[in-house]
């Protein structure tokens, strides 16, 4: 639309619309306007060739590059425009999120009244979920200031159905759009309402959440400029409107940017609390309000900081730098090992079996903030894997042809560290590198068991028929966590959480938080899955080391094993896990598909971290 008013009246036809690219498996993730400006400048992009051409990169097209029916909606809907020289343009876009489309404008978003939807939109939709996921109160009225193409309500909305959902917004384009993207995501309970700030509704509510503009933009158009002396009066402006309107525990979730000036972060006072934040950290600012009952946050527009894994008794593994060199959500090595310390209590306290009597009462909240952490963790890894994982098929025998692909191309396949363990390692780098792998390991029969609760029946038969082999069929020294255990012992390793490299922390507090919140269940199918598959070339290259230096057929059992059974494994899991869970519903594609990649993602980091370790080239 690029700000310009959609007739009146095309609502169902512009639904229809939605629906119909929904319906074809159409995903895209909207990047910024600098990065969609260089791909459209590459050689060949002058065009669209599909659709995600069309609507996703904004691109002029010849009728012949759309299904059929497609133009028809696009005319009866009012969204296209001619581009010159026999080439159309779409006047919207349509970005992917959890699952749903969403209508916004157009590339370019230069118009006053442009609907935004940007890298920033997801942000805000994963710091929402993470205070859902954390809240003990219910909600049931919640309002979406500024609320735009309608993205932050309708996550609340779904994730809240019986609950009265409002979102508002001054910009009439904007408001359609909401309503539209709101129907195609069968969100019945999010109204749309013109509303200047909360002027438009009246009432308390138990959530309030915002992603205002921050900016100062010469044009002051509204969905950028944030007004103030540096773009902070409308975050202001709605946290003095907010006062007052909380329902007792209620929240406001405010997505914002923080302003340097000089080195050092800027604070701001509306009417009563102070509002500040550590921007250079990535840590949640905070509103401290003067009354009582009612909780404050509001995300930096920097990355969520990562958090820890389980580790207890078998876990501990090493610092971890993502596969580009960065350490998670660009942290230090020390800021980053003491968050995924963090989740490591966090899994300790989860997964430890305990009496009433000895967990105090006031450590709900503590607790509650530790899972907020790791909410935001897990969103930062999705994040990292979005745009590879949305190249997966979602028709069963497509998307399981990809996964078994990414026992080759996946992240960390062939790398030279493992080869190296095999030929050339010492005992003591062998020692270090088994040390860490120990404090790391998250009990694959533990997650599997948790994973399978409440799956369909043919995936819930094959994790159960894999837990049963990790348990020995029933034979106490058949089971594998006890042989990695006798390994330890015999090689008397000493494995720490202090004494681990973060990335193999981060590993072990991934693989556990994906299986603890039923939100990643499908995620958790397909990391172990992925695990499965690619376990067996490392295990048995692991394995031909430690028979070279001289480890005893028992003591190194567990690799022997792994590097056979997981074949089999991974065949299984594939055919009675992954296909029917597909064949069910393409959704869980995607989300399978983000599992394994994140767990990939996360050995390849430990496997980076421990080559720079030993000095070896990656």
């Amino acid at each position: 639309m690029d700000g310009n008013p959609l007739p009146y009246g095309v609502d169902a036809a512009l639904r229809g619309l939605a629906e119909a690219v929904r319906d074809t498996g159409y995903h895209f993730v909207t990047v910024t306007p600098a990065t969609h400006a260089r791909v459209n400048a590459r050689p060949g992009n002058d065009r669209a060739r599909n659709l995600r051409d069309v609507f996703g990169w904004s691109r002029p097209f010849v009728p012949e590059a759309l299904p059929p029916g497609i133009l028809d909606l696009m005319h009866r809907a009012g969204v296209v425009d001619e581009a010159g020289g026999g080439l159309l343009r779409s006047l919207v876009r349509i970005s992917s999120l959890d699952g749903e489309v969403m209508l916004h404008s157009a590339y370019p978003t230069g118009a006053a009244g442009a609907v935004f939807f940007g890298p920033d939109t997801y942000r805000f939709a994963q710091a929402i979920g993470a205070e859902m996921a954390a809240r003990t109160a219910p909600v049931r009225r919640a309002v979406d200031v500024g609320a735009g193409a309608g993205p932050g309500g309708i996550v609340v909305a779904k994730a809240h159905p019986g609950a009265e959902v409002w979102l508002g917004d001054i910009n009439e384009d904007a408001l359609r759009l909401a309503r539209v993207n709101a129907a195609v995501a069968h969100a019945t309970n999010a109204r749309a309402v013109h509303s200047d700030l909360l002027d438009g509704v009246g009432g308390e509510f138990d959530l309030i959440v915002s992603n205002p503009p921050y900016l100062l933009d010469p044009a002051r158009r509204a969905y950028r400029h944030g007004g103030g002396a540096l773009g902070e009066g409308l975050a202001v402006a709605i946290l003095d409107a907010a006062l007052g309107r909380l329902a007792r525990a209620g929240t406001l979730v405010l997505y914002t940017g923080v302003a340097i000036v000089g080195g050092a972060t800027r604070s701001w006072k509306p009417r009563s609390g102070v509002w500040s934040a550590a921007a250079s950290t990535g840590a949640p600012a905070r509103w401290t309000p003067t009354c009582s009952g009612r909780n404050w946050k509001a995300a930096p527009t920097t990355p969520p900081t990562a958090s820890r894994p389980w580790c207890s008794r078998r876990r501990g593994r090493e610092d971890r730098a993502m596969p580009d060199g960065t350490t998670d959500a660009g942290l230090g090595d020390d800021a980053a090992h003491a968050q995924q310390v963090r989740l490591c209590e966090l899994n300790r306290r989860r997964f430890t079996p305990a009496l009433p009597d000895e967990v105090p009462d006031d450590d709900l909240d503590a607790f509650l903030d530790m899972q907020r952490e790791e909410i935001g963790f897990i969103e930062a890894a999705r994040a990292r894997v979005a745009a590879r994982s949305a190249e997966a098929p979602v028709d069963a025998d497509g998307f399981v042809a990809w996964f078994e692909e990414l026992d080759r191309s996946g992240p960390g396949q062939g790398d030279p560290l493992h080869p190296w363990l095999a030929e050339t390692a010492t005992m003591e780098q062998m020692r270090w590198f088994l040390t860490q792998e120990v404090a790391g390991e998250a009990g694959f029969e533990d997650l599997a068991a948790i994973t399978q609760v409440r799956l369909p029946t043919r995936p819930k038969l094959e994790i159960a028929r894999n837990y049963w082999d990790e348990m020995g069929r029933g034979n106490p020294k058949g089971m594998h966590g006890p042989m990695l255990d006798m390994l330890s012992h015999s090689l008397q390793l000493t494995p720490t959480i202090e004494t681990t490299v973060w990335e193999s922390l981060a590993l072990a507090n991934t693989m556990a938080g994906l299986a603890a919140h039923r939100r990643y269940a499908y995620h958790s199918v397909g990391a172990l899955g992925v695990i499965e598959q690619t376990a067996p070339g490392r295990t048995g290259l692991v394995a031909k080391g430690l028979r070279r230096l001289g480890v005893r057929g028992k003591d190194r059992h567990y690799f022997d094993l792994h590097s056979v059974l997981d074949v089999k494994h991974s065949a299984a899991w594939n055919a009675e896990a992954i296909r029917p869970l597909v064949e069910a519903d393409a959704r869980f594609a995607r989300a399978m598909a983000e599992g394994a990649l994140m767990r990939l993602e996360c050995g390849a980091a430990c496997f980076g971290r421990y080559r720079r370790e030993f000095g070896l080239a990656g």
